[in-house]
């Protein structure tokens, strides 16, 4: 009943792309996410006990609470971990990759929420494409394409922290994602049999755009009015329409999908609000769920 929207890529992309994001040429190459040669390059390591530079702690950091003290992230790790956050037409492969972070931390939740949004597109029979690396000098400039065959926007990932083996922070053009990230399992709405979990939300920095995932599974046959979707921000009635809105439109019964909405400029807080309507409209779904601050 519902089709999906392929909305307009230069006004989507003009809000996501994030400014100034190159990095200098590199010498050594970095592998894809299937382990074939990309042609993307990375800086050398550097010369002396790289190992133990990239193990040391910073003077005067205060253990987090019930750990021991955060230090630069092992080259490989991150490496690693940049791998799997690139590999978005693979969101099994990437949250592979969550095992690398430290529950609970930034970097677990980046990651988590990018392997949402992936699998949106691969729930919607449109994968995306594996994003692209370029590295130096610890800096990994991840190019991804936010909707099939546009222009990638980039992001710049540098200087990690790992706590006990495990990545703990990171920063993305500068900044600490962490506040900026969302996830609550247990912000969930029911409506006709249809169920929706908030997964997870990221507010990006460089413009203040609102990307939130969530899980719907039906009991019964369902049409999901996924272009329909709205942002009603807290204390307000006003309904921001999702600027771009993916995933699996027509769910048999017993099944689900994992769907993505973007809300240029919107804060979390507020309720994703999301229509359907059963076999032959015998009920109508109406489905109010929190995103969580």
């Amino acid at each position: 009943m519902f089709s999906a929207r392929v909305s307009t890529a230069a006004a989507v992309l003009a809000l996501l792309a994030a400014a100034g994001c190159e990095l200098p040429d590199a010498e050594e190459i970095l592998p894809a996410p299937n382990g074939e040669e990309t042609g993307e390059r990375t800086a050398p390591a550097p010369e002396g006990d790289a190992a133990t530079d990239a193990h040391r702690g910073s003077e005067g950091e205060e253990p987090p609470p019930g750990g021991a003290a955060q230090q630069d992230a092992s080259d490989t790790l991150v490496r690693d971990y940049v791998t799997a956050l690139a590999a978005t037409s693979d969101p099994d492969r990437m949250r592979e990759g969550l095992d690398l972070a430290e529950e609970g931390s930034a970097a677990h939740a980046y990651l988590r929420h990018h392997a949402g949004f992936a699998q949106a597109w691969v729930d919607a029979g449109t994968p995306l494409p594996d994003a692209e690396v370029h590295s130096v000098d610890g800096a990994h400039e991840v190019r991804r394409t936010r909707e099939p065959g546009t222009h990638p926007v980039c992001a710049v990932h540098e200087h990690f922290t790992e706590n006990d083996g495990r990545l703990a922070d990171l920063r993305v053009d500068g900044t600490d994602p962490g506040p900026y990230l969302s996830e609550d399992d247990e912000a969930t709405d029911d409506s006709e049999g249809v169920h929706a979990t908030f997964l997870s939300a990221h507010r990006t920095v460089e413009d203040g755009t609102l990307v939130v995932t969530a899980d719907l599974t039906t009991v019964d046959d369902v049409s999901l009015d996924l272009d329909g979707a709205v942002y009603v921000p807290e204390g307000s009635e006003t309904e921001e329409p999702a600027a771009v809105s993916v995933g699996r439109y027509e769910l048999d019964a017993g099944s689900g999908t994992h769907a993505a909405f973007i809300f240029p400029g919107a804060e979390p807080g507020g309720e994703l609000r999301l229509g359907g309507c059963l076999a032959e409209c015998s009920a109508m779904v109406d489905l109010a769920l929190p995103v969580p601050d």
